[in-house]
């Protein structure tokens, strides 16, 4: 009965998505048109009916995730009502130029109330409260039950966004966000995602790259003059979740021409290209690929990590997470510098599980997410935190972007066949392995250790190309297994000293 409710839901959310003509609601119109027009990727995530579903009940019951930052989005604050954010992305890195969110609360929250728990700097944007957050963002509160946020705080940009935020009522989105900003309200997602790729892609260099992707290397009689036409068509991305006793997604990619050229080849196709990006989510590998129109659609269950993944992407500063709970039997309940700081390690430790998951060993699948991370480390609220603490954290962030842009740079380098690699590799015989320690992130004290191994030699027959991407993947190998053992120790040993520092453990 689950599962045909679910088929029903999904059948009833593609055929709304695939052609809706219903406007976006008044409820929304407020909180989309203060983002600016250049934005090409926005997130709406209706918080109230996200934190009500089975999935967040479950998920608050069996994690200590309910008052976490890094999970904010997933089990929003109990006075968030909705979040709009935008972003201006540059898609090359998927680096944010600027990012926007817009808040509305449940109840009228002072910017003095949030500030004791932020730590930053409280001023006036005209007659309008603000906070300059240690994140590099300001946090505007721009009515009784409504708040914004812009980042990197650049003053005068925020300034002149503020005034006119709290008024705007014309949504200024390009054609694609502003048709994905209808979906949450006309289909009823928790949360939607979409990126406007229109316009990004040449075809002439698009067919160019078409030669070295394994999925069509594998197929003959593709054209891959037409292929190269119907892909630089792209309109755009979008991703719709529904939350229910657990996360359902849908992705769609539309075009500006039918894609059917493609039915046969589609998803590994896209899996590809996917993974190449760094970008790669596990539970893509099982959804269900299908075609309306000028669109490809995959759709699947997607697991409380991935999603916390995919809204890595973008990710500006909301209200802080409330304070964590505390009992009785908790040594650190009556020293705020304690909770602090174990609040602090456990976020990170957190983001250091997801990292470890096994599917992450295979670098060219997710050096984005590494990069992603290390901002989210970034973000963590720093109040009555351990200074020791937050070298710690500033170290793991500094490392996940070293790996992140090793990973960037060998797989660039296997692209123009170079093998002249940052770091020189040794290529061993056919047959030999490299094993390396892989698996949890804590060193001695927690997770256990497995190991892996993979050729690198390069077997007779290979073109240059694949003889670098092997020594790409041995290098990266090499680089994560030490990454691992680097981060393992320190964080092993930063829990020794906070364990014995505050008497609490970490």
């Amino acid at each position: 009965m689950i599962l045909a409710s679910r088929r029903l839901c999904w059948a009833v959310m593609l055929a709304l998505l695939a052609g809706s003509t219903v406007q976006a609601q008044d409820l929304l119109t407020h909180l989309i048109a203060p983002i600016p027009e250049d934005a090409n990727a926005l997130v709406v995530i209706q918080a109230d009916r996200l934190r009500g579903s089975v999935f967040a009940e479950e998920f608050r019951k069996h994690t200590l995730r309910g008052t976490s930052s890094v999970d904010k989005h997933l089990v929003p604050r109990e006075d968030i009502k909705t979040v709009v954010m935008g972003s201006e992305l540059n898609i090359a890195t998927m680096h944010p130029i600027w990012e926007v969110s817009m808040i509305e609360t449940n109840s009228d929250i002072s910017v003095e109330t949030l500030n004791t728990k932020i730590g930053g700097v409280v001023e006036k944007f005209g007659d309008l409260p603000a906070v300059l957050l240690p994140s590099d963002a300001y946090l505007i509160k721009l009515g009784s039950n409504r708040f914004g946020a812009l980042g990197p705080a650049n003053r005068q940009k925020a300034l002149r966004w503020a005034m006119h935020a709290g008024s705007d009522t014309q949504i200024k989105l390009s054609p694609y966000l502003a048709k994905m900003a209808e979906f949450p309200e006309t289909v009823g997602t928790e949360v939607m995602l979409a990126l406007d790729l229109a316009g990004l892609t040449n075809p002439t260099r698009l067919r160019q790259r078409l030669d070295n992707l394994d999925t069509l290397k594998a197929r003959r009689n593709i054209d891959k003059d037409a292929l190269a036409q119907v892909l630089s068509s792209i309109q755009g991305i979008a991703l719709g979740v529904k939350a229910t006793d657990t996360l359902n997604a849908k992705l769609r990619i539309d075009f500006a021409v039918d894609p059917s050229m493609m039915k046969d080849y589609a998803k590994p196709l896209i899996i590809e290209v996917i993974k190449r990006q760094g970008l790669m989510i596990d539970e893509i590998e099982g959804w269900q690929v299908s075609m309306g129109g000028n669109t490809i659609f995959l759709g699947g269950d997607l697991s409380a990590g991935g999603l916390r993944r995919v809204l890595s992407i973008i990710d500006p500063p909301t209200l802080p997470a409330p304070e964590p709970t505390t009992t009785a039997s908790d040594a650190a309940s009556n020293n705020p510098k304690a909770i602090a700081s174990q609040q602090y390690f456990r976020e990170i430790t957190a983001l250091l599980n997801d990292m470890a998951d096994p599917e992450n060993r295979k670098y060219q699948n997710s050096t984005g997410w590494y990069d992603r991370y290390a901002r989210k480390i970034d973000q963590l609220p720093l109040l009555n935190v351990d200074p020791e603490l937050t070298e710690y954290g500033g170290n793991v962030a500094q490392a996940f972007r070293t790996y992140a842009y090793k990973g960037r740079a060998a797989y660039a380098k296997a692209a123009d066949n170079s093998s002249n690699l940052e770091r020189p590799v040794t290529i061993m015989p056919t047959g030999s392995d490299f094993v390396g320690m892989v698996g949890g992130w804590y060193g001695g004290y927690s997770g256990v250790y497995n190991t892996y191994s993979y050729q690198v030699g390069a077997p007779q027959g290979l073109s240059e190309r694949q003889k670098a991407e092997k020594t790409a993947r041995a290098y990266m190998g090499m680089t994560l297994a030490e990454l691992r053992q680097a981060i393992g120790n320190s964080t092993a040993d930063i829990r020794r000293k906070m364990t014995e520092k505050y008497m609490v453990e970490f």
